[in-house]
Order: structure tokens, then C-alpha cells, then sequence
């Protein structure tokens, strides 16, 4: 039986007085990739930043492998086990590549860290070879691997990619898709934010829709795909 890595329990995140999320409920299993799906201005980085910490949901419970996460501020939520690969990238820009991986490094839980600096280099060859570039000279994909390597650096159990490809060159959105997948058979567990639909049920296992805050679809890939007019309603796609 596959367990819950991640589990939001009707929550209820607001702006000030303005209501963003009403009672989302989702579930990550474990070792699977649930693609967070919707229009802009849906809720999808609202949910992200809910569970990261960064908009703590007023209401309802956000639950990492049973455990809550309440009242967690984002550096706790981190070192429980989430790792964030934030929309835009944010890297550290006037850093070298590895003063941005150093700044993340975590001991995994186990004592012994799982990912380090060698085993991102495997990874991301390229970063290799510009280990000691400021990061904000690199091209924007070289940016967006640095930006999954550093959340990899932590050592997370769940992984949040928050719009992976965007801006990226067709080429690059693919080996962004397979670091995604390989991610996947290592046994890390992925909530998947996109706009780009395609690129999204390609590698889902699960995939939940919002609109206006609300879930309105959860259910595989298969599902979703028989329902062409709820994908044209809510994501704007044929």
C-alpha cells in the first residue's frame, strides 16, 4: 500500500482578507508526480507557497508523510523534508554556481546526504564545468538546473517545482523532463506546477486542476485526457 508523502486536508489560504484557496484537499503518493494544473491566477503557487510556508493556510492541515506541518516556518518545512524549485528560478545571482549549491547543502536523514556536490555534478555535467561562474551569467536553463540542483542539495523527501519550463527552449524543457523523471525512479515525490499542459501529463501519475482556488479535477492523467471539455474549460487547451 502506497503511502501519503504529502497530504493538504481543506485548507484555506487568504491574502489579507481576500480568500486565494477554499478547502483544498490533495494527495502525493509517494514516489509519484501529482501535476498541478490550472489557469494563471488559479491558486496553483498559492498551494506551493501554503505548504512551503511562505502563505501558511489559515484553516485545514498540510501533513508531510502523516506529520503536520502547522504553524512551521519555511526553513522548518525545508529541513522536515520539502525542497521548493521556486517559479523564476531565484537563484542567487552574484554567487558562483557552487556557492549556490553550498548555501543549500542539508545532511539527508539519514546522517549521510543523500545528495552532494558530487552526485549533483553527475547529474548536471554542465554545472560541473561552471562551477565557478556567477550564476547570473549563466543561460536561463543553465539557471533552471542550478535551481533544481540547489533544492536537491537539501535533501528533500517531496520536491515542488513551481513552472520548471518556463521560458526554456523546446530542447531544454525535454532535459528538464527527463532530470523529472529520473527524479521520480530515485524515489522522490513531486508536485508538478505547470502551464505547460502537455509537458505536465507526460510525466504525471496523478493530476489535480484548480480554478479560482477550487479543485475541479483529481485523477490520472487517463481520466483527464477523456474529458476534453473540462480541459477546455478550465485550462484553455484542445
Amino acid at each position: 500500500m502506497q503511502t501519503d508523502a504529502l497530504r493538504l486536508q481543506a485548507i484555506n489560504t487568504y491574502y489579507a482578507d481576500s480568500r486565494a484557496l477554499h478547502d483544498v484537499s490533495l494527495s502525493l503518493q509517494s514516489g509519484e508526480v501529482l501535476a498541478l494544473l490550472g489557469r494563471n491566477g488559479a491558486g496553483k503557487t498559492t498551494t506551493m507557497h501554503s505548504i512551503i510556508g511562505f502563505t501558511p493556510p489559515r484553516d485545514g492541515e498540510v501533513l508531510l508523510f502523516g506529520e503536520s506541518l502547522r504553524g512551521l516556518p519555511p526553513e522548518a518545512v525545508a529541513r522536515r523534508g520539502v525542497g521548493l524549485v521556486p517559479q523564476g528560478r531565484r537563484i542567487f545571482r552574484s554567487l558562483s554556481v557552487m556557492e549556490n549549491l553550498r548555501v543549500a547543502e542539508r545532511v539527508g536523514t539519514q546522517g549521510k546526504a543523500a545528495w552532494d556536490v558530487a552526485r549533483v555534478f553527475d547529474l548536471f555535467p554542465r554545472l560541473r564545468e561552471r562551477k565557478s561562474q556567477a550564476a547570473g551569467s549563466m543561460s536561463g536553463g543553465e539557471q533552471q538546473m542550478l535551481a533544481i540542483a540547489r533544492a536537491l542539495m537539501g535533501n528533500p523527501r517531496v520536491v515542488l517545482f513551481d513552472e520548471p519550463s518556463e521560458g526554456l527552449a523546446p530542447q531544454i524543457v525535454e532535459e528538464v523532463g527527463a532530470i523529472l523523471r529520473r527524479l521520480k525512479t530515485e524515489g522522490l515525490s513531486i508536485i508538478l506546477v505547470e502551464q505547460n499542459t502537455r509537458f505536465a501529463l507526460a510525466l504525471a501519475d496523478h493530476v489535480a486542476i484548480l480554478n479560482t482556488g477550487r479543485v475541479v479535477f483529481d485523477g490520472t492523467p487517463d481520466a483527464l485526457a477523456a474529458d476534453p471539455t473540462l480541459i477546455a474549460a478550465n485550462l484553455g487547451v484542445h
